[in-house]
């Protein structure tokens, strides 16, 4: 998945939705750049992102829409429901890292900042820098990502979480709908067995 730069007519329309929900105003044709993304769990929902390159610094916003309709991504889950509205998730055991990742990126928790670390992003550019490739001294083998269940409304899964300035194993239960609860943590220890089985590779690639 990569970043799309719109195109004039796209990017007005765009720009028309930010000013009629009160956006901000530091965003022009003039002064601004505005891509789009295609999401794997999503068939017709997009995410968009619209910068100032003339601001100092540079200053985004993130959305997710359908090309007509927008919700700005203010760190909660309201704008996904929203979005979801438009188009219903299809979550499934290829494309569940992805999502969590994306999830874990727009929706803030309690917590502070969590995010998955996978062995090869899902989402590679998701923003610009990837601040999931963590700089943390992971030790070989020692990723963790396996769906341990699932049935007809929600996964389990397990997967190497960023947490609290450390590296855990999360526990994740993760509805079919979107919604995602973090239901155990414990410490990922130098020298952990790799729990990233060769089916969880292969959802990840």
């Amino acid at each position: 998945m990569q970043w799309h730069r719109l195109d004039n007519d796209k990017m007005q329309v765009l720009l028309n939705a930010i000013k009629g929900m009160g956006g901000s105003s530091l965003f022009s044709m003039q002064s601004s750049e505005a891509k789009c993304m295609r999401l794997p769990f999503l068939e017709d929902v997009l995410l968009y992102r619209i910068t100032n390159n003339v601001s100092l610094p540079s200053f985004s916003m993130d959305f997710v829409g359908n090309g007509s309709q927008f919700y700005y991504l203010d760190g909660t889950f309201t704008p996904l429901q929203k979005a979801f509205s438009l188009s219903a998730p299809e979550l499934d055991v290829l494309n569940l890292a992805a999502y969590l990742q994306f999830y874990f990126f727009y929706v803030i928790q309690e917590d502070g900042e969590i995010y998955p670390v996978y062995e090869r992003t899902p989402i590679p550019d998701l923003d610009d820098q990837n601040i999931h490739a963590t700089n943390q001294d992971i030790p070989d083998n020692a990723y963790v990502f396996d769906i341990t269940d699932e049935t007809e409304n929600n996964f389990k899964a397990e997967c190497t979480l960023f947490y609290d300035g450390g590296l855990m194993t999360g526990s994740l239960s993760v509805t079919k709908s979107g919604e995602v609860e973090i239901t155990g943590l414990k410490p990922l220890f130098m020298g952990t067995s790799s729990a990233f089985s060769e089916t969880s590779k292969d959802q990840l690639t």
